[in-house]
């Protein structure tokens, strides 16, 4: 028996633009409860926020930590908080 593909189950998205979509609302929802929360997050929270596996919530802020959206406390076990890049998301400047 050869080894079975890891994406035989997954179902092909024909709107990679609403899977975008999907993906940057995921985003915008952990970073703006991490800066709303003010203290350290987990990766315990994230998992709750997410519906998702504690696994798959650690595999999910090490991409942002990568990306620069948040930085880890070595000292705190998995603790997050969010970088500058991940504020100016949320400050909205209005020109007239």
């Amino acid at each position: 028996m050869g080894m079975k593909d890891q994406h035989d189950n997954k179902t092909v998205d024909c709107f990679p633009s609403m899977l975008a979509v999907a993906y940057g609302e995921r985003m915008i929802l952990v970073l703006g409860n991490i800066i709303k929360k003010r203290s350290r997050t987990s990766t315990d929270d994230v998992k709750s926020w997410l519906q998702m596996s504690k696994r798959s919530a650690q595999r999910y802020m090490n991409q942002l930590e990568q990306a620069g959206y948040v930085e880890s406390d070595f000292e705190t076990p998995a603790g997050y908080k969010a970088t500058e890049k991940a504020k100016q998301i949320f400050k909205i400047k209005v020109t007239a």
